[in-house]
């Protein structure tokens, strides 16, 4: 752990974590792009602490886009952990299986950002192959 050296060093910590805590808690908003990541303990023992952090990291370097990161338990399929799911509005729900750090960014750069569904997409009722 770092050292901190002034007050301003301070503020700057505690705006940064308020960020990354509104990010994690605005809720269901109409206009609002929900990113549910599987927080359950497969989720965790297969790496989604990490591809929440990415997730939260991309969301972040977007500015002020409409985009909240939201934890959640598993989806049911622990096979194929961690998995994301993108809420647009008025879009079809999409889920991703299997998501590691890179591919968490990518998701919110190229589907969330620029409407691009990846390859490996999980739409409507699909459930993940084993």
């Amino acid at each position: 752990m770092n050292k901190i050296n002034s007050l301003e060093e301070l503020r700057q910590i505690q705006l940064k974590a308020a960020k990354d805590i509104s990010l994690r808690t605005i809720g269901e908003m109409p206009e609002h792009i929900i990113i549910n990541i599987s927080m359950g303990d497969s989720g965790i023992a297969s790496g989604s602490k990490a591809v929440m952090n990415a997730l939260l990291d991309a969301v972040d370097a977007t500015g002020d886009a409409p985009i909240s990161v939201i934890a959640t338990d598993s989806f049911g399929f622990p096979f194929a952990e961690p998995m994301v799911s993108v809420h647009m509005p008025d879009k079809e729900l999409v889920r991703y299986a299997r998501v590691n750090a890179d591919f968490a960014k990518e998701i919110v750069e190229k589907h969330v950002m620029q409407g691009i569904v990846l390859d490996g997409a999980l739409t409507g009722n699909e459930v993940p192959k084993q």
